[in-house]
């Protein structure tokens, strides 16, 4: 029944722990002179609670009371008042004082919500220069990998093989006249990377300096190659400047013959619509008027043989009704006289008007004569109407000759056009030839160019180095590493602009890369963040090229923020992706308050059996702090351990120190571990001696509290598998008993032993996904109890007699075997669910053994309830 109780007890605070409650245990405290009652506190939205329970019944609550203004008067005013009333035995004043300063004081499991400050800063640069390799850097480069270069770079020099892979740095200070890289710098430059451990990174160095050099040198001389070869180039811009400054008249020239053109027809249509205008008007003059033309004709005809002509003053337009109104004061004859010279005159001017347009003939009708005998009364009237036909005759051949000047001024201004015209067209075709010829010529000039360019591009290709253009960063920071980091963009030559500066129409090739980190890189101390800019991240190909970018190209600085007594610098646990060049000044966080302490909370359910010694429930709290977070690979490794890493692993030493507590006894039932006594003789002549055994007193354990030191940390990504050797130290405490009715009572020295317990432990770990993961650990422990008045044996099963006890093996060595599964059971929150089954023993004999199955959850110790 009490195994059933304790058990939910643990569900119930699993869940209430998964759950976020919003209460708080402030923990509780033995009241003084009442064996068994024990006083327990916690804090609810401001409001503390006080619970008196008596655990033998088991923790039956008393009583209890709250408190909103929880100050010492009120918390010891309202304790006495309780005490009294249950009856309970009398606390003196200075107890009570130091409850209430106990209670007061538990602040490590009050609310601690406040955020992290800030960490660091980062400033990342967006076109960083990479260099591309041969050789990956897993694999170690050799001598003879170096004089292959050498051979591919200078394959006209002939290079001795044997004396070259027999001493590079030799051959380098004693050819460096043969060779151009090996100038002066260059064998100071190698001088000092002779002096570096181990081999490989020594041969690496060298190998990645010739190829620095060989670029360099090349890249150098381009330059002044181009230079020298584009002498000329103020006269390709010259003659470019021309030709565009001829395309620019010709234009203009263009524009104002289109201009022209417009003009032209604009006259044209002007000179139609006149022809057109005057066909109208040449149809309106009435055909019976054409006939009267022929008889003033013929009248004219007639008066021209008289010899006499019209009074001057008589001559012109609109003299026939002057005429008319004086015939009763002239003489008959004389009027029909000098109307037929006036009429004969009008016709003559008449005729001239109609003749000056050559295009209007009129008609000729049947003939009429006008009879100078007839009465000159009857000539009169009719000359009238004659006369009055003619007037509209004129007014009509006037318009028509104002037609006519219009049209032949509009003729000759579209014969200037034409000829302006002309001239444009003439102008225009000098210029194409001109402008045709010139582009000819810079065609040439500029495929020369292009041609030498091309020459240089392909030596530049040789070299390594490039321009790299940053889209995008993302990493994770993980328990002060910065992983996984990814960086993507796109990489060019890295003088492509001084290519460009001859020929902007030329396409420089563009490669799409994605650069990855190897291994964690540590972020914790100022060592870290000072070693951070040596890192590498790498671009690899099937074919053996691969692209190196050192990370301190694109982190340009990292800005530790400083804070009095903090020497871990590593920010808040979490994934980043930045887009550059908009967000190249991120800055990050320290973890919030509430989440410094991890608190794993396990239940044994082989434990659930009273019988059973094992801990039902089961506390731990640790908190991994990083210490030296450098990590290399195979080509760094020492020599004599190079063989046992894969070229896809990396190494740390001491990359971190895990303090831990450990609460295993929480519950009642079996918390004292029975001390076997074997006693020989009687009287006083008797001996008694008291054994204990290796394995109970760990099975037994109340608690426990040390730490666990990294030693050696092998990782490969490749396999999700990390492997780890630890070594760690303990200081335990058991309870101890002579009788089991009654542990408290014993006439020991002390009821309790503790123990020391130095460990070694060797653990695989299998991250295949965030959501879950698996670990499998062999642990070698040797505990070590104090002995004050007992012994302690490999063994006090099955050995009943003084003797047998007396020669049994002592043996303090433990190993344990674990199998630990965690799953992650929500996104938002950090919790885990843990699957443990962890079996122990005695090192030289496995029959001797215990076995623990637990399932466990872990939170923040400290974090924030919802």
């Amino acid at each position: 029944m009490k195994a059933l109780v304790l058990l939910l007890t643990f569900l119930s605070f699993t869940v209430v722990s998964y759950a976020q409650q919003t209460s708080r245990n402030l923990g509780s405290v033995d009241l003084a002179g009442n064996k068994g009652y024990v006083l327990k506190a916690s804090v609810k939205n401001g409001k503390f609670t006080y619970t008196i329970l008596d655990q033998k019944n088991p923790e039956t609550e008393v009583d209890s009371f709250s408190l909103i203004n929880n100050n010492s008067s009120n918390f010891t005013d309202l304790l006495k008042k309780t005490i009294s009333e249950k009856k309970l035995k009398f606390i003196s004043p200075e107890e009570l004082e130091k409850y209430y300063f106990y209670f007061s004081n538990q602040n490590i499991f009050l609310e601690e919500s406040e955020s992290g400050s800030d960490s660091m800063e980062m400033i990342f640069n967006d076109s960083v220069a990479v260099f591309s390799y041969q050789h990956s850097n897993f694999t170690a480069i050799k001598k003879k990998d170096i004089y292959f270069l050498l051979n591919e770079i200078y394959p006209s020099k002939k290079i001795d093989f044997k004396e070259f892979t027999k001493n590079p740095f030799g051959y380098i200070k004693t050819n460096s006249q043969d060779i151009e890289l090996f100038d002066t710098s260059f064998q100071a430059k190698a001088k000092n990377i002779s002096y570096l451990k181990p081999r490989a990174y020594k041969f690496e160095s060298l190998y990645k300096a010739i190829s620095d050099e060989y670029y360099k040198t090349v890249s150098q001389d381009i330059k002044e190659k181009l230079i020298s070869e584009f002498k000329n180039l103020s006269d390709i811009n010259k003659l470019s400047d021309s030709i565009n400054l001829l395309e620019k008249n010709y234009n203009q020239e263009n524009s104002t013959l289109e201009k022209l053109s417009k003009e032209l027809k604009e006259k044209s249509d002007k000179i139609t619509e006149l022809n057109l205008s005057a066909s109208n008007r040449k149809s309106q003059i009435p055909k019976r008027l054409t006939n009267k033309i022929i008889q003033l004709t013929n009248t004219s005809s007639q008066a021209d043989n008289t010899n006499t002509e019209a009074p001057e003053e008589e001559r012109g337009n609109g003299t026939v009704s002057t005429l008319a109104d004086d015939k009763d004061s002239i003489a008959a004859y004389q009027i029909n006289q000098d109307t037929i010279i006036r009429l004969n005159n009008r016709k003559a001017l008449l005729i001239d008007q109609i003749n000056s347009h050559n295009e209007y003939k009129l008609p000729i009708d049947e003939p009429t004569t006008i009879s100078t005998t007839s009465n000159s009364h009857e000539n009169i009237k009719s000359f009238k109407s004659y006369l009055s036909n003619l007037e509209s005759i004129k007014t009509a051949i006037d318009s028509l000759s104002k037609i006519n000047q219009a049209i032949i001024s509009l003729k000759s201004e579209t014969g200037n056009i034409l000829t302006k015209t002309e001239q444009i067209q003439s102008k225009k075709d000098i210029l194409e030839l001109d402008i045709s010829s010139k582009k000819i010529d810079l065609e040439t000039k500029k495929n020369n160019v292009n041609t030498k360019i091309k020459d240089q591009l392909r030596i530049l290709v040789k070299t390594n180095k490039h321009q790299f253009n940053v889209k995008k960063v993302e990493f994770e920071i993980n328990n002060g590493y910065l992983e996984n980091i990814e960086v993507i963009g796109k990489a060019t030559f890295f003088d492509f602009k001084d290519i460009l500066q001859y020929d902007s129409t030329r396409k420089i090739p563009e490669l799409q890369l994605k650069f990855i980190s190897d291994f964690p890189i540590g972020i914790s101390s100022k060592k870290d963040i000072e070693r951070i800019g040596n890192y590498r991240l790498y671009s690899r190909f099937n074919n053996g090229m691969h692209y190196e970018m050192k990370l301190g190209n694109l982190i340009s600085i990292v800005n530790e923020k400083l804070a009095v007594d903090r020497k871990d610098y590593s920010p808040k646990d979490g994934e980043h992706t930045f887009i550059l060049p908009e967000q190249n000044n991120p800055t990050f966080k320290k973890s919030d308050t509430k989440e410094i302490l991890q608190l794993k909370v396990f239940t044994d359910f082989v434990g659930i059996n009273d019988e059973n010694p094992n801990g039902l429930i089961q506390l731990e709290i640790d908190k991994e702090i990083p210490l030296y977070t450098k990590r290399i690979q195979r080509p760094y490794v020492w020599i004599p351990f190079r063989w046992a890493v894969l070229n896809q692993a990396n190494i740390g030493v001491f990359n971190f120190f895990k303090p831990q507590f450990i609460y295993s006894k929480i519950e009642n039932n079996n918390k004292h571990l029975l001390v076997k006594s074997f006693t020989t003789g009687t009287g006083n002549d008797a001996i008694t001696k008291y054994g204990v055994s290796t394995l109970q007193l760990k099975q037994y354990e109340i608690f426990s509290v040390g730490a666990d030191l990294n030693v050696v940390l092998y990782d490969i990504p490749g396999g999700k598998s990390t492997f780890l050797l630890n070594a760690g130290f303990r200081f335990g405490r058991t309870d101890l008993a002579s009788n089991e009715e009654e542990p408290e009572v014993n006439d020991f020295p002390r009821g309790f032993t503790n123990t020391i317990q130095p460990s070694l432990e060797g653990l695989w770990r299998i991250n295949g996904d965030e959501r879950f993961g698996i670990e499998f650990s062999y642990k070698i422990n040797w505990l070590r109890s104090d002995e004050l008045f007992f012994e302690q044996k490999a063994t006090t099963d099955k050995i009943d007699d003084f003797a047998s006890f007396e020669t049994s093996k002592e043996n303090n060595t433990l190993q344990s075997f674990t199998l630990l599964a965690y799953l992650n059971v929500q996104k938002e929150n950090p919790g885990r669910l843990f699957f443990r089954y962890r079996y122990n023993s005695e090192f030289s004999n496995f029959e001797n053994n215990y076995a623990q199955l637990q399932l466990g959850y872990t939170t923040y110790l400290t974090r924030a309830n919802k």
